[in-house]
């Protein structure tokens, strides 16, 4: 039942046995931070252009779940500083107090992304800067900041106008703040494994970089 209750198995031995715990949920985003903490953004439903989600916490590997968030106006409690309108792609914890929830809205020039320092209590706006020649395009944000430490973090962002360019951006401070680093032709899937090693695949054409998105090589 993608909006009501689901199963979520864990595996303590690497795959041979499994454990089945009922969870308030049927589909979403689920991450874990460690063995103990994980978040779920729960999927409720799109039309029109907007997103219900409910926000799940869980410091017991996965046992029990506790809402710390809704958007649904038809839900008891339900908020809005993570607004019902635009698409969520994604949820991204980096520690059990801080994530990033993030996609599109269809209005050119208009980042959407929004940041809870409090378990996903409260959210607002993250500011990222403008990138060079970005007027006129739509903005995607199609998978969340990809820290490799705690305070190093890559965002890719695609950028929509007469051609798909991807913009590179970086954090040194944890996510407090963002700086645009550099734009790649095309769009697709983006992987860093260190601050300065990162891999970029179009579909077309395989990229790396050593620098931290600052410059890139094809790989053939």
């Amino acid at each position: 039942d993608p909006v009501g209750s689901g199963l979520l198995y864990r595996t303590s031995d690497g795959g041979l046995t499994w454990t089945v715990y009922p969870v308030p949920f049927g589909s979403g985003d689920l991450a874990f931070i460690d063995e103990n903490t994980g978040w779920m953004m729960a999927a409720l439903g799109v039309a029109a252009g907007s997103m219900g989600v409910s926000i799940y916490r869980s410091e017991d590997g996965g046992a029990t779940w506790t809402q710390t968030y809704t958007n649904d106006p038809n839900l008891e409690n339900a908020g809005d500083s993570l607004p019902l309108g635009g698409l969520k792609s994604f949820l991204t914890p980096l520690d059990a107090e801080t994530a990033w929830v993030g996609g599109v809205v269809y209005a050119p020039e208009t980042f959407y992304l929004f940041k809870t320092g409090d378990g996903g209590q409260t959210w607002a706006p993250q500011t990222i800067p403008a990138a060079p020649g970005m007027q006129g395009s739509d903005l995607a944000i199609d998978s969340g900041p990809i820290f490799t430490t705690p305070a190093e973090g890559i965002l890719p962002i695609r950028f929509t106008g007469e051609t798909y360019r991807t913009a590179f951006y970086a954090t040194h401070d944890g996510g407090l703040n963002w700086e645009f680093v550099t734009f790649m032709p095309g769009a697709g899937s983006v992987d860093f494994v260190s601050p300065s090693d990162g891999f970029f695949w179009t579909g077309e054409q395989f990229f790396v970089t050593g620098d931290g998105a600052r410059t890139w090589t094809t790989i053939n």
